[in-house]
């Protein structure tokens, strides 16, 4: 087998005119994505300051699936913190394993139910369109 040199292979791209190519980048604040960044960490902070300073024991204690009573609070602190960073990662797994990789890429076969999982992680992402 021959082979062909790698010319052949490619095309070139089209030249951009000059004054296209001077056009400057205008920034486009898409204002209802920043309000909805706004009041997503406004109402992760207020949940926060909820379950710090006004939640009973036992509500936390419920919330974080802990049976324990001898638990103090610094406990529960740092178990909820966990959670939040699992939070994170499952979510972040479902944009990457499931929305990019299984749905765009079509990368591997996945069960139903893995599917399911999926892509309800990836609905708790809050990422929005770029257009």
């Amino acid at each position: 087998m021959q082979l062909k040199h790698c010319s052949t292979y490619f095309t070139s791209l089209p030249s951009k005119d000059a004054e296209e190519s001077k056009k400057e980048f205008k920034v486009q604040i898409k204002w209802f994505n920043v309000a909805g960044y706004i009041v997503l960490h406004l109402m992760a902070f207020y949940g926060l300051h909820v379950a710090l300073f006004q939640a009973k024991w036992s509500t936390l204690i419920f919330t974080c699936k802990l049976t324990s009573t001898e638990l103090t609070k610094k406990d529960l602190i740092c178990f909820f913190c966990f959670k939040l960073d699992f939070f994170y990662i499952i979510t972040g797994f479902g944009g990457t394993a499931g929305a990019h990789r299984l749905w765009s890429h079509r990368a591997y076969k996945a069960t139903w139910p893995l599917r399911l999982m999926l892509a309800y992680f990836n609905c708790t992402l809050y990422i929005v369109s770029k257009t």
